[in-house]
């Protein structure tokens, strides 16, 4: 009888690391970072372009969660437009147009100034 316990045990616990191994897909794409482009127009008017799909989104930046690419905490009016960033949060952006991302927890600039994406991107900004 003990023998046979042991072996539900070792069957269950089986199966939970099956289960855990399944699920990591899943959980580990809301770890890794969004990366977007930010966007500002002459009146203030600003908006993220998520670089892997070319869709635009708003979000807050968090206050002092914004880094310049040497990791030094920046504030919101040292983004400019054409900035690159990687984007941590939740990872649950809500269906609208443009989408919204209220779960930004931190924000990374990567690359300063890329006039390549403003020029592809900045008719979203006539439309926000």
């Amino acid at each position: 009888m003990k023998e046979r316990k042991k072996q539900i045990v070792f069957i269950g616990v089986i199966l939970l690391a099956i289960v855990i191994l399944a699920a990591t897909p899943i959980i580990l794409p809301r770890m890794r970072p969004l990366k977007a482009v930010y966007l500002e127009d002459e009146n203030g008017n600003s908006i993220f372009v998520n670089l892997e799909d070319g869709l635009p989104f708003t979000g807050s930046v968090p206050e002092k969660k914004l880094y310049d690419e040497n990791g030094k905490t920046i504030s919101e009016k040292d983004l400019n437009s054409g900035d690159v960033l990687d984007i941590y949060g939740d990872g649950c952006i809500l269906e609208s147009y443009p989408a919204q991302y209220p779960g930004i927890s931190r924000i990374e600039i990567t690359e300063k100034k890329n006039q390549e994406y403003i020029e592809e991107y900045s008719h979203f900004l006539e439309r926000n």
